[in-house]
């Protein structure tokens, strides 16, 4: 949707400010996130303010790099440029609301809106692929379902759509209102009521009643049909609406594409897609992205911008791409827009598996190399997996299994046992928690320890784009990868010695100073002057408790005195580890904590003459303290991901970020009493079946969890372990598993929470997951 400088100003209700030769000025791209700017030219700014950021900082920095029409709050801008278009409003966000309801008021097609808890993108995704090959449809990006992302999801209109489906998400009351007025449908589509975000809502029928809200002007709602609250809010809020209670998903998309005139014939299988992006990182210098959702240009342009922001500094950007969906007479259409994306990206390198794209390869511009073949298949046959060292490849087809074996055959370590990532439960986790903070409070991330096992780099750069302040690691080798990654935040090392201390400089780490050692204050200052540094930043750690490291009381005056004697060192932050915020039978000990860090930090700063940033509280601080003892920073470490070191209530707002998944290699039948395993440990007591998995003690497995020491997840059902953990394998009974689906095992994750092994093992959660083996594949993904 293209809409001139002048008419963005009308709908808003201001008066144009800016240069009068910029009137007629066409922007088609509304942007509220610096990090995804494509086409300069093209681009209006809204500034919007969220919790993790205001976009008004970086109002600058779009006009740097040639964006020209911003929607922004002039108090907030010192000098607006002359030849720039300046779109004043106090609150651009509702601006930007104002002209996605611009947009739908030219609508003469069927809208359809849908919502739920909980399945919403899998069937808008499924809508679209029953749809699209019929008729132009254009749609919410991915789970663009909030106050920003439908906004931004009604300029995918264009003038050629003949069906528009959006979906609406919300967290807490009065939220879907502003949503109708926006989306305003005619078709409504409703999922499923689960517990998700109940917390935001007085009761379970009041968030139905909120959702319902989104189908007051509906003409028709379908359904899943069997949940009798459902059913009765929507026939007493939507009294004009016709409902159409379904089986499923694939019925309900059916009959919703009946509606608007596409009946698909009774043996069209419409596809499960969903919003998932599997990222590896390897660490051969490839990393790759397999786009689990539809296959088109609006999922293509969302994944191909998830990917460019990830990637280390230097990789080139690369696509593996099959045939996009799209109606036969809009080919070359979408294969020339498909290419006018590609370059926007900044993609150097496409493969192309497909007919579609292998007819009109000559619309790609010149400046990507291009290798076209007819199946996802000869790309394997035909191509070498080392041709493709740094890059970063997006892989996208509407075949998902065959693309999907191009993603299995580029990743370096094939190894069926896996750790899977979310970054979007990590996301979840840092929000939680922020929300636990004044908003002056800023977070470190801790990614110590590969970030407890999920891995530094992708939890660093997801801490990075969450809005983090910063990020702690425990030695300096761990801050210069999270550098040659391309980590931009700030980088805090608790422990500074190293072989080499030249690399703190070179990779602008800040060291941390625990005592009156000047030895490494001298050490320092010579690698600093090695590098051509003059400043110093550094940490300083304070015992107030814990016992570990940090200066004590009675040693903060001779601290100050070293520090002036070295005037090249500036403290940056002060900060304490609380030792029982975990722990609230001692709440006189934290207290005694508090107290004593409250009274260290302020006599610190009186001694150094200068004002220096604290932060003492860790994850159990966060939650018991968050709005009570508030500083500068706090420090969030396992809840991050996902874990909980308080009760069940505290655990009940976090997501489990990591999942060790492997798979059934091999199942035998045994009669009773025959031994199983090293040293005949194992026995069965019964007829068996018996399965073996390739995880062991090198992957991480304590040898104390064999012989019935845990149980993992298979198809739903936990199965003990018999005999003894090996290297490489265990073995698991499964006779009372007889349908065990894809042979998919589930160590721990969503469903077999990792607090089992833990308390088999007598320990934590921490060191369960810290010890997953780095041979264990790590793959990351977003919903």
């Amino acid at each position: 949707m293209k809409i001139s400088a002048e008419k963005l100003c009308e709908i808003i209700g201001v008066p144009f400010v800016g240069n009068e030769e910029m009137r007629a000025t066409q922007v088609s791209i509304p942007l509220t996130d610096s990090r995804t700017l494509t086409r300069c030219a093209e681009t209006v700014f809204f500034a919007i303010r969220t919790e993790t950021g205001d976009g008004h900082n970086y109002i600058g920095d779009m006009y740097a790099k040639g964006v020209r029409v911003f929607v922004c709050d002039l108090s907030r801008v010192g000098s607006p440029a002359a030849d720039a278009v300046w779109i004043g409003t106090p609150d651009p966000l509702a601006a930007l609301a104002a002209v996605a309801a611009y947009i739908r008021s030219l609508l003469t097609c069927p809208v359809i809106g849908i919502t739920g808890s909980v399945g919403k993108t899998v069937v808008k995704e499924m809508l679209n692929a029953a749809i699209a090959p019929w008729l132009n449809v254009a749609r919410s990006p991915r789970s663009w379902n909030s106050q920003v992302g439908v906004p931004m999801s009604l300029w995918q209109v264009r003038p050629d759509t003949q069906v528009a489906v959006f979906e609406a998400g919300i967290s807490r009351s009065g939220e879907m209102e502003s949503l109708q007025k926006i989306i305003k449908p005619e078709i409504g589509v409703f999922t499923v009521l689960t517990d998700e975000h109940d917390r935001g809502f007085a009761s379970r029928r009041e968030k139905m009643e909120q959702k319902a809200l989104l189908f007051k002007d509906c003409r028709s709602i379908y359904y899943i049909g069997g949940d009798a609250l459902v059913e009765d809010v929507l026939k007493v809020s939507c009294p004009q609406a016709s409902l159409h209670p379904c089986d499923d998903y694939r019925s309900l998309c059916r009959a919703v594409a009946a509606e608007v005139g596409v009946e698909l014939p009774a043996d069209v299988k419409l596809p499960e897609y969903s919003s998932r992006i599997d990222i590896y990182d390897s660490p051969e210098g490839l990393m790759a992205a397999m786009d689990r959702c539809s296959c088109d240009l609006t999922t293509i342009a969302t994944g191909l911008d998830v990917l460019r922001r990830r990637r280390p500094e230097g990789m080139s950007l690369s696509a593996v791409l099959g045939d996009p969906i799209c109606r036969p007479d809009d080919e070359e259409d979408v294969c020339a827009r498909l290419a006018e994306l590609l370059r926007d990206y900044g993609v150097t390198s496409l493969v192309t598996a497909g007919p579609m794209l292998e007819r009109h390869a000559s619309l790609f511009p010149s400046g990507i190399t291009v290798r076209s073949f007819a199946t996802p298949a000869e790309v394997t046959a035909r191509l070498d997996a080392g041709s493709f060292f740094n890059h970063a490849l997006y892989i996208n087809g509407t075949d998902k299994p065959a693309f999907a074996a191009i993603y299995s055959w580029l990743a370096a370590r094939r190894n069926v046992t896996r750790l899977e990532i979310s970054l979007d439960a990590l996301t979840h986790n840092y929000r939680h928690y922020r929300s636990l903070l004044p908003p002056q409070t800023g977070i470190i991330g801790m990614v110590k320890a590969d970030a407890y096992g999920c891995g530094s780099l992708e939890v660093a750069r997801t801490l990075q784009d969450a809005g983090a302040d910063m990020v702690a690691v425990a030695v300096v080798d761990e801050g210069v990868a999270l550098r040659n990654g391309g980590v931009s935040l700030p980088v805090m090392v608790l422990d500074p010695w190293c072989e080499n201390m030249q690399a703190i400089f070179a990779c602008r780490l800040q060291p941390t100073l625990i005592g009156l050692d000047e030895q490494l204050l001298v050490m320092l200052e010579d690698a600093a002057t090695a590098q051509g540094v003059d400043t110093i930043e550094v940490h300083v750690k304070l015992d107030t408790g814990m016992h570990r490291v940090g200066l004590s009381e009675d040693e903060l005056e001779a601290f100050a005195e070293m520090m002036a004697r070295h005037p090249r060192f500036r403290a940056v932050t002060t900060f304490s580890h609380l030792a029982t915020a975990d722990c609230p039978d001692l709440e006189d000990y934290t207290q005694g904590q508090l107290d004593r860090f409250a009274r260290m930090s302020e006599r610190l700063q009186h001694l150094l003459g200068y004002r220096v940033r604290r932060h003492l509280l860790n994850t159990a601080g966060i939650s018991r303290f968050g709005k009570s003892t508030v500083y500068d920073l706090a420090r969030l470490g396992i809840g991050l991901y996902g874990i909980s070191p308080l009760d069940e209530a505290d655990r009940a707002a976090l997501r489990p970020v990591a999942r060790l998944v492997t798979r059934i290699i091999a199942r035998r039948s045994y009669d009773a009493n025959t031994s199983i395993g090293y040293g005949c440990h194992g026995r069965t007591y019964r007829p068996s079946v018996i399965g073996t998995i390739p995880i062991g003690y090198a992957d991480g497995i304590d040898r104390r969890l064999g012989n019935g020491g845990m149980s993992v997840l298979v198809n739903g059902k936990l199965c003990p372990t018999i005999g003894n953990i090996c290297m490489d394998l265990c073995m698991i009974d499964i006779t009372d598993c007889p349908d065990i689906g894809d042979g998919t095992v589930e160590i721990f994750g969503p469903a077999a929470p990792i607090e089992r092994l833990s308390t088999t093992l007598g320990t934590i959660p921490y060191e369960i997951i810290a010890r997953i083996s780095p041979r264990v594949k790590r793959v990351y993904f977003r919903d």
